[in-house]
C-alpha cells in the first residue's frame, strides 16, 4: 500500500511538474520623484523627514525670496526674508544644467536615515527629486548628480539658519 501511494505521489508531481509555466519576471521601472505643481509665486518646496527620532521640516521659498520653515517640533512655523545672496545661489543652482536638465530618479536605500525631497522651478519648468542623506555623505554605490547635491546643501544651510 505504501508502494502503491508513493507511487500515486510521484506520479502527480510529475505531471504537476510538466503542466507549470515559471513566469518571466518583468521588469519594473524604476519610480521617479513625484513632481508637485508649485505654486505660482514658488521657488522650492523642500522637505527633510526621517532620522532615529523622525522629524519632519518643510521648507517653502518664494520667488521674492520670503521664506517658511514649518517644524514637527514647533509648534509655531518660522517666516524670514532671504538675503538677495542666499536666493541668487538658489536660482543658480536650480538653473545649473546638471540640476534643471537632468531627470532625477527616488533614490531612498536607507531606513533611519533623513530623506530630503525637492520640488524647486527650473529654467526648464519643475523638477523633483528624492534622495536620503546616506547615499550624499555616506559614499554608498548610489551615484548623486553634484548639481542635487549642491542644491540640498544650500536648502539645508538655509533650513538651519532660521531665525
Amino acid at each position: 500500500m505504501k508502494k502503491f501511494a508513493l507511487a500515486i505521489l510521484t506520479l502527480t508531481l510529475a505531471a504537476c511538474g510538466t503542466t507549470l509555466a515559471i513566469p518571466t519576471p518583468s521588469p519594473v521601472p524604476a519610480p521617479t520623484a513625484p513632481v508637485t505643481p508649485l505654486p505660482a509665486d514658488t521657488l522650492v518646496i523642500f522637505n527633510r523627514a526621517g532620522g532615529i527620532a523622525y522629524t519632519n521640516k518643510t521648507l517653502t521659498i518664494l520667488l521674492d525670496g520670503n521664506a517658511r520653515l514649518e517644524d514637527s517640533a514647533e509648534v509655531t512655523p518660522k517666516e524670514w526674508m532671504l538675503s538677495a545672496d542666499q536666493l541668487a545661489s538658489l536660482k543658480i543652482a536650480f538653473d545649473d544644467p546638471g540640476f534643471a536638465e537632468s531627470p532625477f530618479d527616488t533614490i531612498v536605500n536607507c531606513n533611519d536615515c533623513y530623506v530630503d525631497t525637492i520640488n524647486a522651478l527650473t529654467s526648464n519648468g519643475p523638477k523633483a527629486a528624492r534622495v536620503d542623506q546616506a547615499d550624499i555623505y555616506s559614499g554608498n554605490n548610489v551615484t548623486v548628480p553634484p548639481a542635487l547635491t549642491q542644491a540640498i546643501t544650500l536648502l539645508a544651510e538655509i533650513m538651519n539658519s532660521a531665525p
